[in-house]
C-alpha cells in the first residue's frame, strides 16, 4: 500500500487562490455597485436637465467646428483673390466734361482734333451753381431738414408746438406741487379727493396746461380764423343725467352726522361715484331733491343749497359727467372723439349745452335763451356755417319744445339738420317704475328706495311719464292685486303710492310738447330696438309700492319703441327730410358709442360740397 502523501498540492492551492482572488473582486465590485447604486441622483428632472446640458454642449461643439471650417474656407478664397490696387479718383470739372464731348464728337465726324494743351486758368473757370443747395437770404441748405427750416414762411406760427401733450405730466405735477398747499390750506375740512378735483378744474383753465398754452396757435391760423372745418358745426344736447351739476352749501341743518353743513366752494354732485355710497348717499339726496310749490308751480332747491351748471358752450361738460372722467362718467366724449378729425375746436365748432336736468322745460326759460346765443354765436365764429344738433334721449324732446318756439326764419338760417338719439318723445313706462319704487342707477350697493326721495321732486321725471298719444285709455300700464292703472288713472297712480304732488308735476309738464309738432329742420332720428324693456309693472299687493314684477315689451331697455318710433309722424307733416333708422339690439346708451351708428353721424355731419351747392 502506497505511502498517503502528507504535504499540499501546489497545483490546487494556486486554483484555489485563482478562485478566491476572483470572488473577492466580484465581490467588491458588487459592493461597489451597490453603493453607487445608494449614491445615484435618480430625480427625473435633474436627469433630464443634465442631459440637455450635455446635447446643448455637444450641439455649441459642432457649431464651433462648422463656424471655425467656414472661416478657414472663407481666408483660403480670400487669399485666392489678387486685390487691384485702388486708383486715385480724380473730381473733373464740367468744363472738362464739356471738353471731352466735344473731342469725341469730332473724332466721329473725322475731322480729327488738334491736340492743345488746356490752360490752367480754363480748369479753373467759374463752376454754374450747384442747383442742389438752397441759398435764401445769406442762408444755405444742402439737406431736406434744412431746407425745410429755410424755406419756411416768415410771417407763419414758427414756433407752434405739436405736441404739447408731451409735457403734460410734467407741467401738472409742477402744478399740483404749487397749488395743492394753497387749496389745502384755503379749504381745510375738505377730503384730499375733493382738493383734487378743485386742482383738476382750475388745471383745465390754466395758461401752465400745455393744451391751452398752444391752443391759439396751433387751433387758429396767423390771421385768427378758426382752422379749416370740413364739417358743420356741432351743438351737443344732453338728456336725463347728462349734465355736470355742482353745488355749494350753507345749510342750516343737515340730515346726518357724516353731512357738511357749509362748504366755501363748489364741488361736483353729479356725477360724483364718491358720493353714491351708502350713508353719504343720504347727504347727497337732501342737497339734489327740490321742493315743488303747488301754488307757484315751481321747484326749488333745499334751504343753503345754492346749485349751478358748469361750463355751458363748452363741449367737455358734456363730454365727461364725471369731471374726473372714470369711465362711468363717458357720455357724448366717445361721439367727440370719432368727429375731431374734420377740425373740430371745442368751445369753437363743437359746443356743449348742458342743463339743469332735474326740471322740465316750463323752468328752463333762461336755458333757452342761452341756447339761441350759443347757437347764433357758433354760427357767427365759424364764418357762418349752419348747425347740427346732436341730443340724446330727453335731449330730444328738450330741443323740440326749443325749436317748437323759434320762427321758420331762424331755422332755416342757423340750422344744418338734427341728429336725435334714443328721443323719449312720448314717455317710458319706466318713469312710472321710478316713481313707484326708485332707481338705483346701476350702483349695486344702493337700493332702489334709496334714491327715490330725490328722483320723485324732479318734475322732468313726470314729463317722461308715458303719453295718451301712444298709449290707448284701455292698456294696463301698472297691475296690483286690487285694481289697474291706464293712462286715465294718473292721479290715482301718485295718490296710491303717497305722492300727490307728483300728479300735480305731471299736469304742469305733460302739455309741453304733447302734440309734438314737427320740428320744421332736416332730422335724423336714430334710436335701438330688440331690448328687452318694462311694458307693464305688476304689483303682488293691492298698491302699487315695493318690488314689481315687470312684464317685457320692445323698445332700447329704457325707452318703449312706440315712443321712440313717434318721429316718424313728421314725414307727413313738414317738408325737410325726415329719416328715421332703427338699429336692432342696441340699448338706450350704446347709441352713444356704437361704431355702426357712430359712422352714420360721421357722414352726415361731414360737408358733401355737392349739397352745399344744391342748397345754395
Amino acid at each position: 500500500m502506497p505511502k498517503k502523501f502528507d504535504g499540499e498540492n501546489s497545483k490546487v492551492a494556486v486554483a484555489k487562490a485563482r478562485k478566491e482572488a476572483v470572488k473577492h473582486a466580484e465581490h467588491k465590485k458588487k459592493e461597489e455597485k451597490k453603493e453607487e447604486e445608494y449614491w445615484k441622483d435618480d430625480d427625473k428632472n435633474v436627469q433630464k436637465k443634465l442631459q440637455r446640458k450635455d446635447e446643448k454642449e455637444k450641439k455649441r461643439i459642432e457649431q464651433l467646428e462648422k463656424k471655425n471650417e467656414l472661416k478657414s474656407l472663407a481666408d483660403q478664397e480670400m487669399a485666392s483673390i489678387k486685390v487691384q490696387p485702388k486708383q486715385a479718383s480724380s473730381k473733373i470739372s464740367r468744363l472738362q466734361i464739356q471738353a471731352e464731348l466735344e473731342k469725341r464728337e469730332a473724332a466721329a465726324k473725322g475731322k480729327g482734333v488738334p491736340s492743345k494743351v488746356v490752360p490752367v486758368e480754363d480748369l479753373e473757370a467759374p463752376i454754374p451753381e450747384n442747383i442742389n443747395r438752397v441759398v435764401i437770404d445769406g442762408e444755405v441748405a444742402s439737406s431736406v431738414d434744412e431746407a425745410i427750416q429755410v424755406l419756411r414762411i416768415a410771417d407763419s406760427p414758427a414756433d407752434i408746438e405739436r405736441h404739447p401733450e408731451k409735457r403734460m405730466k410734467a407741467s401738472y405735477t409742477s402744478f399740483e406741487e404749487r397749488n395743492l398747499p394753497r387749496l389745502r390750506e384755503e379749504n381745510p375740512n375738505m377730503r384730499l379727493s375733493q382738493i383734487k378735483q378743485m386742482l383738476h378744474r382750475e388745471w383745465l383753465k390754466s395758461p401752465e396746461n400745455p393744451l391751452n398754452a398752444s391752443q391759439l396757435q396751433y387751433n387758429k391760423k396767423a390771421c385768427g380764423a378758426v382752422r379749416d372745418l370740413q364739417a358743420h358745426p356741432v351743438v351737443l344736447v344732453p338728456g336725463d343725467g347728462g349734465s355736470q351739476i355742482e353745488g355749494k352749501l350753507d345749510k342750516p341743518t343737515s340730515v346726518h352726522y357724516v353731512c357738511s353743513k357749509k362748504t366755501d366752494y363748489w364741488f361736483s354732485l353729479w356725477l360724483n361715484m364718491e358720493l353714491l355710497v351708502p350713508i353719504v348717499i343720504d347727504c347727497w339726496v337732501d342737497n339734489m331733491k327740490l321742493t315743488y310749490d303747488n301754488i307757484t308751480r315751481t321747484t326749488t332747491n333745499n334751504p343753503g343749497v345754492d346749485i349751478r351748471i358748469p361750463d355751458f358752450g363748452n363741449s367737455t361738460s358734456v363730454e365727461w359727467i364725471d369731471p374726473s372722467k372714470a369711465s362711468a362718467g363717458n357720455y357724448f366724449s366717445t361721439i367727440a372723439e370719432g368727429i375731431l378729425k374734420f377740425g373740430y375746436e371745442r368751445n369753437v365748432s363743437l359746443r356743449g349745452a348742458p342743463y339743469d336736468f332735474r326740471k322740465a322745460p316750463n323752468e328752463l326759460q333762461d336755458f333757452f335763451v342761452n341756447m339761441k346765443a350759443l347757437v347764433e354765436d357758433t354760427f357767427t365764429q365759424t364764418n357762418g356755417q349752419k348747425i347740427v344738433f346732436i341730443t340724446h334721449s330727453m335731449g330730444s324732446p328738450m330741443t323740440l319744445y326749443f325749436l317748437n318756439r323759434q320762427t321758420q326764419e331762424w331755422k332755416n338760417k342757423y340750422i344744418k339738420t338734427w341728429i336725435s338719439l334714443a328721443g323719449c318723445w312720448g314717455g317710458t313706462i319706466k318713469a312710472l317704475k321710478v316713481f313707484a319704487q326708485g332707481d338705483n342707477l346701476g350702483v349695486r350697493v344702493l337700493s332702489e328706495t334709496a334714491l327715490r326721495e330725490q328722483q320723485r321732486t324732479s318734475p322732468s321725471l313726470s314729463w317722461l311719464m308715458p303719453s295718451d298719444k301712444f298709449w290707448t285709455t284701455d292698456e294696463v300700464m301698472v297691475q296690483t292685486s286690487s285694481r289697474n292703472y291706464t293712462i286715465q288713472d294718473y292721479q290715482d297712480f301718485f295718490l296710491d303710492i303717497d305722492f300727490p304732488l307728483g300728479y300735480d308735476m305731471w299736469q304742469d309738464t305733460h302739455p309741453l310738447v304733447h302734440d309734438l309738432t314737427a320740428p320744421g329742420v332736416e332730422i335724423h332720428c336714430i334710436f335701438g330696438t330688440g331690448v328687452d324693456t318694462a311694458e307693464r309693472l305688476v304689483y303682488s299687493k293691492s298698491t302699487p309700492l315695493g318690488k314689481a314684477t315687470i312684464i317685457m315689451g320692445d323698445g332700447d331697455g329704457t325707452v318703449n319703441v312706440r315712443s321712440l318710433a313717434a318721429c316718424s309722424k313728421w314725414t307727413k307733416e313738414q317738408s325737410q327730410p325726415v329719416y328715421v333708422q332703427a338699429f336692432p339690439k342696441r340699448d338706450h346708451m350704446a347709441v352713444l358709442y356704437d361704431p355702426v351708428i357712430l359712422d352714420y353721424i360721421q357722414r352726415v355731419v361731414a360737408i358733401n360740397p355737392q349739397n352745399e351747392v344744391d342748397e345754395n
